[in-house]
């Protein structure tokens, strides 16, 4: 599995992040936002780019998201 795709995982338990605002803070659509938390090997799942984490990152710490757990 992707670096990427872990750490999504991650940052979604910590901010209690939906597939909506990941899409919205990255700019891609939710269906590829569903497949980069789906298992390696799934027929539908992506790796997620580092671009988009980049952007998911720079988005939680510009919106001052405090963590949940």
């Amino acid at each position: 599995m992707s670096q990427n795709n872990e750490e999504l995982k991650r940052k979604i338990k910590i901010y209690k992040l939906t597939n909506e605002q990941i899409s919205e803070m990255t700019g891609y659509a939710i269906d590829t936002v569903k497949a980069w938390r789906v298992k390696p090997g799934a027929k539908k799942y992506r790796p997620m780019p580092y671009r988009a984490m980049k952007l998911l990152i720079f988005e939680i710490k510009d919106r001052n998201m405090k963590q949940t757990s």
